[in-house]
């Protein structure tokens, strides 16, 4: 995230952070208050734990809405006390905002897009370089907006995502001191009521926007484009001025907090940081932001920096070395992180384990520190780096940038494709996935009773889905009727003992025990003729399948079987380019013991269930599974999901099975 207190100091020579210690500077210059990297470092490791997905920290993307507030008032302040003196230059302002945020800007891209180059595949290449030239132009907010969620897996694996809250702060500091510097001259009341007026309407429009999220498009199609996706005020600067503001509002009274009792200011810097430290924990992606939510950090921030710096308990714990360390490196730790983050998850398409992430983590510190010492603070100096060098430089490096999202935009990073490259470069994430989980979830209506047609039922999370579409692409029972029923894989834990045990958060065990009272109240599980059970299984509750069985509660004369699990391994689809489709045939992927563990437990219930092992019957030998069709089309997107010729391919294998040609002929002699 931006770090705009420290360009306040520009006169001041750093080179260590040991050195950072509150002085006065020239009457350009503010007092250093180290609280304030204290908070900033409290914010950056928000969002660095909330991208890694750690426990506790769900509403970890506050930070962001922190680090506003923070950017609001120290901006502010600077551009008051300069006006004061009669010193202030809009253009030198930008030109100090250029070199503290484009030099370590351009590092992390460079970086991203070499990584991006070898690991990504077409489609997200492209959406790499539609964000990229984005963000050349301050326009990343722009691109996402109405187009990603953030609270989506598509917005976590893209390495540029985060960089929507700096183009937020880069508008910022172009529109706002120029509207400021126009108030002032009315005076600095008619400037503060404005901005108090704007704050109000900032806010009005984000709680809408919040409330859209809450009851999704109520109004019109057609009253604003904004209201079809309830993203913008997210994303965009009208939803988020009023956080800003909140920090420039503050800047205007900086001592507003100067007579009151150093007890009573002390209590109110811990309840601030206590309200962050709730947010962080009890917020997360359900939760509408920005909103009259969002108000709750904003505050936080707000008593903080008002009160922050009084001498207490939370001074002495914001002016710690290690919360000045990373509240200096903020910026450019906030840059490196989500690229790292995004595409090591990019690379091994699977959950990686916390461990990974403290690496990662540890890595984005390293790299952040060094991009700080040799980058950001060197590019803020003046005398060793002239205008005209800079400015040559940022034209030249935008210039590189914007050739190659161009290239990669165009090409998805392959030159001179074959017919079968076209149709790997076709393949959309979006698409796939979507075709994985809409037949299921358009298909949750209750059984037709009117017919004797076969009622078919699956039952499962993701893999459910997959195997729905493995029906539904099959020509097996002609004539059935096909449901579908949500179960999670973590929520199958409560029909087997102890489900706590495996379930630590209190609000996913409630969310489980309301699923499991919905599927047991659910009537298709009672009047399916077949019931199918395919989900991500865990290993408890593979290993007391009996239970869950008969918890289901089914009837004596259903037909029920357990799907197991299936693993294609890592689709790495840059390697499949230039390769003929016979090549592609004898693409494999080896089983491990790790990949048929569950299967073997799985198989071993003593219930009247049938088990169907999708490894045993699309990988020959039980050791290499294919990833390819025969005719060079993609099994697997993702390593665990089907596409649509995977799915074709899987029917084929299952239903042709001994067992499935019995119950198609029971089902068909049977009459209508």
């Amino acid at each position: 995230m931006d770090y705009p207190q420290q360009i306040l100091y520009h006169r001041i020579k750093v080179t260590d952070f040991h050195q950072f210690n509150p002085v006065k500077t020239t009457m350009t210059s503010m007092h250093y208050r180290a609280d304030i990297d204290g908070l900033r470092a409290i914010s950056v490791s928000a969002v660095v734990f909330f991208h890694a997905g750690f426990p506790g920290f769900s509403g970890g993307y506050i930070g962001v809405d922190v680090f506003f507030v923070i950017s609001g008032f120290l901006i502010t302040s600077l551009i008051l006390k300069e006006c004061e003196v009669g010193r202030f230059s809009i253009f030198r302002f930008w030109q100090r905002r250029a070199r503290r945020i484009l030099p370590a800007l351009f590092v992390v891209l460079a970086a991203s897009s070499i990584a991006a180059q070898i690991t990504l595949w077409p489609v997200p290449l492209r959406e790499f370089a539609e964000q990229l030239m984005a963000s050349l132009v301050f326009a990343a907010n722009f691109a996402m907006s109405g187009a990603v969620d953030y609270f989506t897996p598509q917005a976590a694996n893209a390495p540029l995502s985060h960089l929507w809250s700096l183009a937020v702060e880069e508008q910022f500091y172009l529109l706002f001191p120029v509207t400021l510097i126009a108030l002032l001259k009315g005076g600095r009341m008619l400037a503060y009521t404005a901005l108090a007026f704007i704050f109000i309407l900032s806010l009005s429009f984000a709680q809408w926007g919040g409330n859209l999220k809450i009851h999704p498009p109520y109004l019109e199609s057609n009253l604003l484009w904004y209201a079809q996706s309830g993203l913008s005020d997210f994303y965009l600067p009208i939803g988020r001025a009023w956080e800003l503001l909140v920090g420039a509002l503050l800047a205007f009274h900086p001592n507003i907090a100067g007579k009151l009792p150093e007890k009573f200011k002390n209590i109110l810097a811990a309840s601030g940081l206590a309200i962050i430290v709730i947010c962080v924990v009890a917020f997360d992606g359900e939760t509408p932001t920005p909103s009259i939510f969002t108000l709750l950090p904003v505050i936080g921030a707000a008593l903080l920096i008002v009160c922050g710096n009084s001498e207490g308990a939370v001074k002495f714990f914001l002016t710690r070395r290690p919360m000045i360390f990373i509240g200096l490196i903020s910026y450019s730790l906030y840059l490196w992180h989500q690229p790292l983050f995004a595409l090591v998850r990019t690379s091994y398409q699977e959950t990686l384990d916390w461990w990974l992430y403290v690496a990662l983590i540890l890595i984005s510190i390293v790299f952040s520190y060094l991009s700080w010492r040799f980058v950001e603070q060197p590019c803020r100096d003046r005398q060793r780096i002239r205008n005209k060098t800079f400015i040559s430089a940022t034209i030249a490096a935008m210039i590189g940038f914007f050739l190659f999202g161009v290239i990669a935009f165009n090409t998805g990073g392959i030159s001179n494709a074959t017919p079968q490259d076209k149709y790997l470069l076709t393949l959309d994430p979006r698409e796939l996935g979507s075709y994985v989980s809409t037949g299921f979830e358009a298909n949750k209506m209750p059984f037709d009773t009117s017919t004797s047609r076969p009622k078919v039922l699956v039952v499962g999370d993701s893999q459910g889905q997959d195997f729905f579409n493995v029906i539904r692409e099959s020509k097996w029972l002609p004539g059935h009727q096909l449901r579908a029923l949500s179960l999670d894989n973590a929520c199958a834990a409560y029909f087997i003992p102890k489900p706590e045990k495996w379930l630590k958060s209190s609000k996913q065990r409630s969310l489980c025990a309301r699923q499991k009272r919905q599927v047991l109240a659910a009537a298709n599980l009672k009047l399916a003729d077949i019931v199918f059970v395919a989900m991500s299984w865990i290993s408890p509750v593979a290993a007391e399948i009996d239970l869950l069985l008969k918890n289901l509660d089914l009837r004596d004369d259903q037909i029920v079987f357990i799907v197991g699990h299936k693993y294609f391994g890592k689709i790495r689809f840059k390697n499949y380019f230039g390769k003929r489709v016979s090549e592609l045939r004898e693409v494999t992927h080896k089983i491990t013991p790790a990949h048929t563990r569950l299967n073997q437990t799985l198989s071993r219930f003593q219930s009247r269930a049938f088990f169907l092992d999708p490894i045993g019957l699309i990988c020959d030998d039980k050791q290499h599974c294919p990833v390819f069709t025969k005719t060079g089309r993609l099994i697997s997107y993702d390593g665990g999901h089907l596409t649509k010729d995977g799915a074709q391919l899987f029917g084929e294998k299952i239903f042709s099975t001994p067992i499935m040609r019995k119950i198609e002929r029971d089902f068909t002699e049977k009459p209508e």
